[in-house]
């Protein structure tokens, strides 16, 4: 087809721990560490100028390899309802056939999908269940810039799917979603999520206790089914959303 295929996965989680032990619930909630905004690896591409020398050599190996039939950035949740898949908004009304694929696979792998509605939101709009269109520099740009809050809106720049479709093309870019601890309580509906309240009862916690134990967050894992996702089906899951959205552009 005279399109080159490189997979951009991202890995934002640690791989310090094996594959075989299953994660603990209190080292991973007790707290958590981001990147500053503006300096994750996922952003600063482009004429922007890239925020660290990850980005500088992510786009050193994509230029010249154009055009790009798929591009993914393989993420992570720190918890959720199930799996969550971003697609790019210039293939929302041509992915069906994979949305449909991929959600037999859940299903096959009796793993539900995280359902959300941001209402556009930074640029997230509900495609149907379990999707949403990937989020854009603009868009998040604007939604600091309505909140009067210019200092973080500058700090926004060009992901790694917008780099891509800028060297030409229709690239299909996904985001695969995928939380390190399942909540096992589904939502009732789109406006009363779970996830917000295990949000919320986690700030509480963390606000009542320091340092955190395991003792202090069974109450609210028994109440949601909280449980780590096994590694293993994370891994099939992103393996089974790449190979599902090559079968769909080949």
């Amino acid at each position: 087809m005279g399109s080159r295929l490189l997979p951009g996965g991202f890995w934002a989680l640690s791989t310090t721990r094996s594959f075989g032990k299953r994660l603990s619930q209190e080292p991973v909630l007790s707290d958590e560490i981001l990147d500053l905004l503006g300096r994750g690896i996922r952003v600063g591409f482009g004429k922007a100028g890239a925020a660290r020398p990850e980005t500088k050599a992510a786009m050193a190996l994509f230029e010249g390899q154009e055009p790009y039939a798929a591009h993914f950035s393989l993420h992570g949740l720190g918890f959720a309802e199930g799996a969550w898949c971003l697609i790019c908004k210039e293939w929302a009304e041509k992915a069906a056939v994979y949305m449909d694929s991929f959600a037999a696979l859940c299903g096959k792998l009796d793993f539900p999908q995280h359902d959300i509605d941001r209402k556009g939101e930074k640029g997230f709009v509900r495609i149907g269940k379990g999707y949403t269109t990937t989020p854009h520099s603009e868009p998040m740009k604007q939604f600091f810039l309505d909140k009067n809050d210019p200092e973080t809106e500058a700090k926004f720049k060009p992901t790694s799917m917008q780099f891509i479709q800028s060297l030409g093309g229709n690239p299909l870019c996904i985001v695969s979603e995928l939380p390190l601890f399942h909540i096992g309580v589904p939502s009732p509906d789109l406006d009363h999520l779970t996830t917000t309240e295990v949000k919320n009862a986690l700030s509480e916690i963390r606000a009542r206790h320091s340092p955190l134990t395991a003792r202090h967050l069974d109450s609210m894992c028994e109440q949601y089914d909280v449980k780590p996702t096994p590694i293993d089906l994370q891994i099939r899951l992103q393996t089974g959303m790449i190979v599902l959205a090559l079968q769909e552009v080949l």
